[in-house]
This record gives C-alpha cells, structure tokens and sequence, in this order.
C-alpha cells in the first residue's frame, strides 16, 4: 500500500524512513536551541555567582544576614529573587546561596534557621527566574505563544511578587524555631 506524503507517494518503509529523518532532525534542532539558549544561560549566571562570591560580596552579605534574623529572612528570598531576574537561572542563586551563606548559620548552631533561610532562598530564586526576561522558561514560552518576554512578564509580575512577600510573610511568622 503506497502512502501519501505532501503530494508524493511511498512505500511503506519509505515513508517510515522520511519520518524517522524528519524526526531526528527536528530532535537535534531542539536540542540545539536548548544548548544555545538555555544552558549558556545556566553557565552565565553560575559565572556571575561565582564573580559575586569571588570579590566577598557573598560572604559580607552572609555575616549581615546573621546578625538580623528579620534582615535575614526578608533578605534571602529577595537576595536570590534579584539575582535569579538578573541571570535567568533560579538554580545557581539558590546553590550559591546555599553553599555560601548557610554554613555561617549551621557553624553558629542555628540550623534550623540555615534550613528555613535555605528553603526561602529556593523560592525567591524560583520567582525571579520566572520573571526574568532571559529565563530558560520565557524563551519557551514566548517562542510557543508568539510573544515579547516583556509582554509575558507584565502578565505574570503581579502573582509573583503576591507570591514572594507570601514567602516572606511566612518566613517572618518562623524565623524564631531556635
């Protein structure tokens, strides 16, 4: 039985070939593009980071953040919020911050508060990669719905910024479990 494809008939397994190249294409087009757009960003963002930790930014911040536990859990979701709209990437704010900040808490005894700061961090970094404009998730999506990242950010700003002083509120309401 010959099948039809675009006006031109084949074999069975001619067809089945056709579709399996096609296929195979459109797979390293895709993974192509997520290497270019997606995981130089990760990359980045990870440089960045590292740039921040490298000139003692990251451990100034660290020490002020132990000192206030209210500057501290107001700090580290919006710290990592900032960081992850300005790189794109909502995991290496929140790595970075992990391994750079909670150590001081946890050599001081205030574990709990290093697993509370650790938890408001990832959602703070989880916010502002979503609302950034060189996210991983806003290449997706305006590619899918046509659109300016610009555009997809205003839609979306407002629930998010409801969502980190949600974060925020509750780490306020926690802060004390020592």
């Amino acid at each position: 039985f010959p099948v039809t494809i675009m006006s031109v008939s084949y074999s069975r397994k001619q067809a089945l070939s056709v579709h399996l190249s096609k296929l195979t294409a459109a797979f390293f087009d895709g993974m192509g593009y997520g290497f270019a757009k997606i995981i130089s960003i990760i990359i980045a963002a990870g440089c960045f980071l590292a740039g921040l930790t490298k000139i003692g930014l990251i451990q100034s911040v660290s020490l002020m953040l132990l000192g206030d536990s209210t500057f501290a859990v107001v700090g580290s979701p919006v710290a990592t919020w900032l960081m992850a709209m300005m790189s794109g990437s909502g995991t290496a704010p929140a790595v970075s911050f992990a391994q750079a900040v909670l150590p001081t808490f946890v050599q001081a005894g205030h574990i709990a508060t290093a697993v509370l700061l650790g938890a408001l961090a990832g959602f703070g970094a989880s916010i502002g990669r979503t609302m950034s404009p060189v996210s991983a998730v806003m290449y997706f999506v305006s590619d899918l719905s046509a659109s300016e990242p610009r555009e997809l950010i205003r839609i979306v700003a407002l629930p998010l910024l409801a969502a980190l002083a949600t974060v925020i509120m509750y780490g306020l309401e926690y802060r004390d479990w020592e």
